[in-house]
């Protein structure tokens, strides 16, 4: 069984914590091996500026509330563009190699065969499980095929509203949002959600990972929560 090694990218899944903590360490990693990473896509005070600017929309959204918020979502999206650009750029350096991953401050993981070429299609069935108790939902989606992660966003009573995005490097982007809104990512396809609100409909979408990239968000299946 085949197997390369590329830098991860669950940053995308993580807390903010640990997304603003890896940029300093790969920022800090890259710049401090300069024979080994010739040309980074970033300079110092680019990378600075990154940070800085994360730290603070972070702090302003947190104390001042919703005002703060759309410039906390620039500045988060900043953050993880930041870590796609440089894991792109680790992955074509290393060529396959952990410890040179290791040395940048990205981590090392292990992918079954070679990268696809293509990101996946949409997800275009997804069932409805009966559920088990109240306040419950099943969904699944359909397969989508090997070595892939299955993303689901589910809104209570309202679609995703308007602004939202995911590109095809699975960046996600919710604008403010008055609802509540569940985010599930797993290489399981069945989803299960508890201590939701009976007699509300639910909008539950599905989107598909691979090494290749993330790809589009499905329609919504819209769901009464029993």
């Amino acid at each position: 069984m085949n197997y390369i090694i590329i830098c991860s990218r669950e940053y995308r899944y993580a807390t903010i914590q640990v997304v603003q903590d890896l940029i300093t360490e790969v920022s800090t990693g890259i710049l401090a091996y300069p024979l080994k990473f010739t040309a980074p896509p970033f300079t110092k005070v680019e990378a600075d500026a990154v940070v800085s600017e994360f730290i603070s929309c972070k702090n302003a959204f947190h104390n001042g509330g919703k005002a703060q918020e759309p410039a906390w979502n620039t500045a988060f999206a900043d953050g993880i563009q930041f870590l796609d650009k440089t894991a792109d750029y680790v992955d074509g350096v290393a060529k396959g190699d952990a410890d040179t991953i290791t040395l940048s401050g990205h981590k090392p993981i292990h992918v079954h065969g070679r990268v696809p070429a293509q990101i996946p299609g949409e997800v275009l069935v997804i069932t409805h499980i009966k559920e088990s108790s109240r306040g419950q939902i099943i969904v699944e989606s359909e397969l989508m095929g090997d070595n892939v992660h299955y993303g689901c966003i589910m809104v209570q009573g309202i679609p995703l509203p308007a602004g939202f995005s995911i590109d095809d490097k699975g960046l996600i982007i919710f604008p403010p949002c008055t609802s509540k809104i569940y985010h599930s990512v797993s290489n399981q396809k069945k989803k299960s959600f508890t201590g939701l609100v009976t007699g509300v409909d639910y909008y539950i979408y599905f989107y598909v990972v691979n090494a290749a990239g993330a790809g589009p968000v499905s329609t919504a299946l819209i769901v009464n929560c029993g």
